[in-house]
Parts: C-alpha cells; sequence; structure tokens
C-alpha cells in the first residue's frame, strides 16, 4: 500500500505544485472560494476521484 502511495505521490507531484501555485496567485475571501472550489472538483474530476466516479 505504502509504494501504491508513493508512486501516485510521484505520479502527480508537479501537477499538485502546479495547482498550488494557481491557488496562490489566485487568492479568493473566505466562504467565496468559487475558483478554488471549481479547481479542485475539475482536478478530482480528472483524475476520476469524484463521487460519480467511484460509484
Amino acid at each position: 500500500m505504502i509504494n501504491k502511495i508513493n508512486d501516485l505521490c510521484k505520479k502527480y507531484y508537479s501537477n499538485i505544485v502546479d495547482i498550488r501555485h494557481k491557488l496562490h496567485r489566485n487568492p479568493e475571501i473566505g466562504y467565496a472560494e468559487f475558483k478554488t472550489s471549481k479547481l479542485a472538483a475539475d482536478t478530482l474530476t480528472n483524475i476520476c476521484i469524484c463521487r460519480n466516479c467511484i460509484g
């Protein structure tokens, strides 16, 4: 299991860093994080980690 986690971390590392940079370049006011929420939802959907993908 730990090997699988390490492999996934290596696979998505650069994507995660890119997302972090986008979030820090475009801060949003608390409780009004619409772009942040969309970015998170789109990212999770693209890697198939979402309610619809898991079933």
